[in-house]
């Protein structure tokens, strides 16, 4: 999930590509990068769906966190976090 995909902006010069310094060795985005959500799909709600598995069947597989027991999830999280845990405790039960 990419809120803000600086690579892929109108005002990069360099399109599809972030670099971590001015002489360009180390492309951050390098060959593989995958998004499934990216700038006005990344909301609160589609992230809860996301790590929760509460997902309405139109989302397609490819959208969806297939992890279980045995899986390590990274978040790297900027901004918002207390936005984000308030919002999912103010869930009614009729949230999905």
């Amino acid at each position: 999930m990419l809120a803000d995909d600086m690579a892929c902006n109108a005002r990069n010069k360099y399109p599809v590509q972030v670099f971590t310094n001015e002489d360009h060795r180390l492309n951050l985005y390098g060959d593989n990068v995958e998004k499934d959500y990216r700038g006005y799909e990344v909301t609160v709600e589609k992230f809860l769906c996301l790590l929760t598995g509460r997902h309405d069947a139109a989302v397609p597989r490819s959208k969806r966190l297939i992890s279980d027991e045995n899986s390590n999830i990274l978040l790297y999280i900027l901004h918002m976090l207390e936005f984000l845990i308030r919002s999912y405790h103010l869930q009614d039960s009729s949230w999905r």
